[in-house]
């Protein structure tokens, strides 16, 4: 499995890790959850797959969503729509490409938090985590999952207005499910920031799609494909 299989829609940034880089994006993040910026729907994920050469790549999400489930906990949801994307052409020696498989692809990053800590009323240290994370990577050859947990801060918002946030000093590792050989990124950190509107239905539909994805081994193809196919194939019987 290479790199290239995780994003179709969007390039992916790699880069060697500075700790300039780690101390701009805080920086950055800070100023935005002052109202001086809008906060972006972003993460970023440091793989420690290779020790000795860390590699960072970096995403941003279209939309993002949140709600309240019945135990009081608070449930984000990011989001990739999915896209269908046709494979490519075989290389010379006919062997099949990274990306020649056809298929969806899309992600989505879930996070649950359990307690929200409050400023001069919560004490917290550098250890301390408060929510699951799990991100999800959908392929035309599987879905791919990392789950761990991390620290989430946000200050609740009025009613009516988005959720911002930033997710720190998020610990991944792959699911049970992933084999070792579609291991994408190893042991890995994960950090990000959002701006999430609330909306229960979409974040369950989310959630309940990306079960279904899961049992299914692969993506089966767009209904206008399958449509188009079933219309050809009459007209030629038809014509006989």
């Amino acid at each position: 499995m290479t790199p290239d299989r995780l994003h179709t829609r969007q390039a992916v940034r790699r880069s060697r890790v500075r700790a300039e880089g780690w101390a701009s994006w805080i920086a950055t993040t800070c100023v935005a959850l002052c109202g001086c910026h809008a906060t972006p729907n972003q993460i970023e994920i440091l793989s420690f797959k290779q020790v000795d050469a860390p590699v960072r790549y970096a995403e941003t999400f279209e939309r993002s969503h949140y709600c309240r489930d019945a135990h009081g906990n608070w449930l984000i949801v990011m989001e990739i729509p999915p896209e269908w994307v046709e494979g490519g052409p075989e290389d010379k020696k006919g062997r099949a490409n990274s990306n020649a498989q056809s298929g969806w692809n899309s992600q989505m990053v879930h996070v649950e938090v359990f307690w929200v800590p409050y400023p001069g009323r919560t004490h917290a240290e550098s250890t301390q985590t408060n929510a699951a994370i799990t991100y999800y990577l959908v392929t035309p050859g599987g879905v791919f999952s990392y789950e761990g947990a991390g620290f989430v801060y946000f200050q609740p918002p009025r009613p009516g207005k988005p959720l911002v946030g930033q997710i720190e000093s998020g610990s991944l590792l792959r699911a049970k499910d992933v084999k070792d050989t579609d291991d994408l990124f190893g042991p890995c950190r994960l950090r990000g920031s959002f701006t999430a509107q609330e909306d229960r239905r979409t974040v369950f539909g989310a959630l309940n799609e990306i079960k279904r994805t899961r049992a299914r081994p692969t993506a089966p193809e767009p209904a206008s494909a399958v449509d188009s196919d079933t219309r050809n194939s009459s007209k030629q019987g038809a014509s006989q």
